[in-house]
């Protein structure tokens, strides 16, 4: 097993419109693409699966979750996951 520590270099091919909003993100602004690629994977290795992993009930229950929806999809998600009525506006305030 490699030491975390170690580091080697891969080649890997992205889409041309990927590379570019990595180079916006990272070279235009004077970041390593290694540091930011590197800190991706790990990130995604050590949170959630992949969506197509994820199955449908999954989902739903993560959207229903967020606040940064506009009300009525997330009423509208709650309703289809089959919150009960009383929980529909959690967490919602009247101006979102």
């Amino acid at each position: 097993m490699v030491s975390s520590g170690r580091h080697i270099k891969i080649s890997v091919s992205m889409p041309l419109h990927l590379v570019e909003k990595l180079d916006k993100k990272t070279t235009y602004k004077g970041k390593s693409r290694s540091q930011y690629i590197a800190k991706a994977v790990s990130d995604r290795i050590n949170s959630l699966p992949a969506t197509s992993v994820l199955d449908t009930q999954t989902l739903l229950t993560m959207l229903c979750t967020r606040y940064d929806l506009p009300r009525e999809l997330l009423i509208y998600l709650r309703v289809h996951n089959e919150w009960p009525y009383a929980d529909l506006g959690m967490g919602l305030d009247e101006s979102s």
